[in-house]
């Protein structure tokens, strides 16, 4: 299941070094770009996508809630935060978007 959702305005944006122990953080290499990432919970797997300018922080209430029945993952949009680009365009389109999910999904569950 993906699942791109407007942030929690209420929480500021992640730059926080301080992530609970039981989050799991990493990188996905996808074409001309590093996709960061956090992982935290068990089960069915939930891909959590910010829009605008905010990260994967954004989502860190909403994903340690449903941590108790969900895999939850959290991005940072390629060029966003953390997540970097070795092609920096000034176009960014819903397909160049969607394929960084699925690699990121495809990485993460081995490919399953």
């Amino acid at each position: 299941m993906i699942l791109a959702a407007s942030p929690d305005f209420s929480r500021a944006q992640s730059g926080d070094a301080h992530l609970h122990p039981d989050v799991i953080s990493g990188f996905v290499e996808v074409p001309a770009a590093s996709i960061y990432y956090e992982q935290r919970g068990s089960g069915p797997m939930l891909l959590l996508i910010p829009d605008g300018p905010f990260d994967a922080g954004i989502f860190s209430t909403l994903a340690e809630r449903l941590s108790a029945c969900f895999t939850v993952v959290a991005i940072d949009p390629r060029c966003n935060s953390r997540s970097s680009c070795r092609e920096f365009t000034a176009a960014f389109d819903v397909n160049s978007e969607a394929d960084d999910a699925a690699d990121v999904i495809h990485e993460l569950t081995g490919g399953q």
